[in-house]
């Protein structure tokens, strides 16, 4: 019997006022797998030598060298609507057990990772910039009307 324990700490904060955002939500998730390499090994070469792609034969390998799999995914980790000033962490203990035998290979791996996702509101062109267009146009009609007076 072998066991692999991992404790995943996991934060996400804003540090200053946030703003200018309908919403925006964080959060983490964790992968792990043990996964017996000889029999991975063995089920991959097998199905590359009768023409799988590299994707099947990957599939074929954690099909049959697949000992334990462990997901865990937390999308609430931080949530804001409109302004933000949060910070929150969490811990999360995990473990992967599985039955080992002398001779043969494994293979451990994890990967984890934090997301931010927000959504911006759609901000509205402000009333200057209308009147200084309308007056950059007016400008260009005076500018044309003396061309055409000294042209003439």
């Amino acid at each position: 019997m072998f066991s692999i324990d991992y404790t995943v700490l996991a934060s996400v904060s804003t540090a200053q006022p946030v703003s200018g955002f309908e919403f925006a939500t964080g959060g983490y998730e964790v992968l792990m797998e043990a996964t017996d390499a000889d029999a991975y090994s063995a089920a991959y070469t097998t199905a590359k030598n009768n023409g799988a792609t590299d994707d099947e034969a990957d599939e074929a390998g954690f099909a049959a060298g697949d000992l334990e799999f462990y997901e865990f995914r937390d999308d609430d980790l931080l949530t804001c609507i409109n302004t933000c000033i949060d910070s929150t962490s969490l811990q999360r203990d995990m473990a992967l057990t599985f039955d080992v035998e002398a001779g043969t290979t494994y293979a451990f791996g994890a990967e984890g990772g934090v997301y931010v996702y927000t959504q911006v509101n759609a901000v509205p062109l402000p009333a200057a910039a209308w009147l200084f267009g309308s007056g950059l146009i007016g400008l260009l009609g005076v500018a044309r009307k003396q061309c055409k007076l000294r042209q003439s």
